[in-house]
């Protein structure tokens, strides 16, 4: 899921140390090193986006191309997973996600036929992750169904996610995550997540 473009008024600026992230994604160098490790992506939460839903705003990350050679560490690809899940759905459905920690595995070429997504720069090494979070499917308080204010969302938990991190076309970083079995809703009707994950 890609988080939408439009409509953006961002506030509540959090670098990735208070981003909800888990132990295993604390900052520092991933498999490879290199300059890419040095650069902390910072987190920045749509404000006007979680005032709609009553809940944390989705996060949009800055940079999303991190200069230099190397893998990203743990902490910059969970970031970029972060961003790659949060964000309002077409049918208007907000997700969120907490407790996220990300490790990153050893760099290998493109294959063709794994790595294939919108917009990946073929030439570059990518880098399989592995890790976990929990997810969050909100509506908004004025939804049918609704049962209490506060209660507007189904959580789901991934606990041994896999994906990979790819630089695009344009220089950018995306790292994918699923967890095939296991993303399923487990609470109907919980609360979102806390304004600190």
């Amino acid at each position: 899921m890609t988080p939408p473009l439009a409509g953006r008024a961002l506030a509540a600026l959090a670098v990735l140390s208070l981003a909800g992230c888990g132990p295993g994604s604390s900052p520092g160098p991933g498999t490879g090193g290199g300059p890419v490790s040095s650069v902390v992506v910072q987190l920045t939460r749509d404000g006007a986006i979680g005032q709609r839903y009553a809940a944390p705003g989705p996060r949009h990350c800055s940079p999303a191309g991190i200069p230099g050679d190397g893998a990203p560490s743990n902490g910059q690809a969970a970031a970029y997973v972060i961003c790659g899940w949060e964000g309002v759905d077409g049918g208007g459905t907000l997700t969120l996600v907490s407790h996220v920690s990300i490790q990153v595995g050893e760099g290998r070429p493109f294959s063709y036929a794994t790595d294939g997504f919108d917009g990946v720069n073929s030439s570059k090494t990518v880098y399989p992750i592995s890790g976990s979070l929990q997810s969050y499917r909100c509506v908004t308080p004025g939804s049918v169904n609704v049962p209490a204010p506060g209660q507007t969302c189904t959580t789901g938990q991934s606990p041994s996610g896999k994906g990979v991190c790819y630089r695009t076309t344009t220089g950018a970083w995306r790292c994918t995550f699923f967890d095939k079995g296991h993303d399923i809703d487990k609470d109907t009707y919980s609360p979102p997540p806390g304004a600190q994950e």
